[in-house]
């Protein structure tokens, strides 16, 4: 993606790369993600910041996940004039953070029951070093006759929390209501809602916000009838009775070709999509324009795929 005017260049690029064992089995996941921000008079770099975010995934000999780990690197530089902010830490210029985070987990009769996530941040700017070792967050699990998921509870530090399911798919609460498939369709707070609607393939096809009583935007989508990529990566694994997303960030079984979000106070925003494809129906290339008002960027995405037909 990039963005170019009289007075900068902007650009951004996303590479992500999977591994599988011989059982098809996910191993390993990587995505690197480079911003970039310069002078269109010289290209010369303001400031560029490199996110890798790796995951490396252990099971045991009867094919249940034991072992996840995350490492999350983000590399900033921003040379003598670009400036970075993280937590409460004095702003700097140079900046490398390693989050890494552990979770392990335990079976009974072939299904999930506990899982424990260690986590610790590593910190160092030219003016701050610092390492963070966080509350272990833990997760317990139970079920109704026949191995269908009871309840979730969720435990960091002091904080607690409990998702109650019935039948299997999460159930509705005070602030988050869910339809008959667990899809959230609405999100309440005491002055704002969040409304979604969805088709048959789980794609969205509204959003919308209101704050106190008043709409504050409404996007309208819609997607192409080819399959999204990102299934192709597993969200279940065996015994583990909720989504595990890595590294997917698109929802819904097909494409996205158009979004438009309307504002009461300012230009809407548009975003339109095409698509090449492969002969299995996935898609190879997608180039997007985003335009609101006078301003636009282009982004161009390339799909490899290998043992995928």
């Amino acid at each position: 993606m990039e963005q170019i005017s009289a007075f900068s260049e902007w650009r951004e690029t996303y590479v992500s790369n999977f591994k599988q064992d011989d059982e098809g089995r996910l191993i390993e996941a990587s995505g690197t993600r480079k911003t970039l921000s310069a002078s269109p008079s010289n290209d010369e770099v303001w400031s560029e910041v490199i996110e890798t975010n790796s995951y490396w995934l252990k099971y045991n000999e009867q094919g249940f996940l034991t072992e996840l780990t995350n490492v999350k690197l983000t590399l900033q530089e921003g040379g003598k004039f670009a400036t970075f902010g993280h937590e409460n830490y004095p702003n700097y210029h140079h900046g490398r953070i390693e989050m890494k985070e552990v979770t392990t987990f335990k079976y009974e009769s072939e299904l999930l029951r506990s899982s424990t996530r260690t986590r610790v941040a590593d910190f160092k700017s030219e003016k701050t070093q610092d390492v963070k070792v966080s509350a272990e967050a833990n997760k317990d699990y139970t079920y109704e006759t026949g191995g269908i998921i009871k309840t979730i509870t969720e435990t960091t530090g002091n904080y607690t929390s409990v998702t109650q399911f019935i039948n299997g798919v999460k159930a509705s609460t005070p602030t988050n209501k869910y339809d008959e498939k667990g899809q959230l369709v609405q999100s309440l707070s005491p002055d704002s809602e969040h409304n979604l609607t969805y088709d048959s393939n789980g794609n969205i096809l509204t959003v919308e916000a209101i704050y106190k009583s008043q709409q504050q935007f409404l996007e309208i989508r819609t997607h192409d009838d080819h399959p999204n990529p990102d299934k192709l990566l597993p969200q279940k694994f065996k015994g583990i009775p909720e989504e595990m997303r890595i590294l997917q960030f698109t929802d819904g079984g097909n494409n996205r070709t158009s979004s438009k979000s309307v504002y009461p106070n300012r230009p809407p925003y548009e975003e339109k999509t095409v698509y090449t494809y492969n002969a299995a129906g996935f898609p190879i290339s997608a180039v997007s324009t985003y335009t609101q008002a006078d301003d636009s960027a282009t982004k161009t995405t390339t799909y490899n795929y290998q043992d995928c037909q």
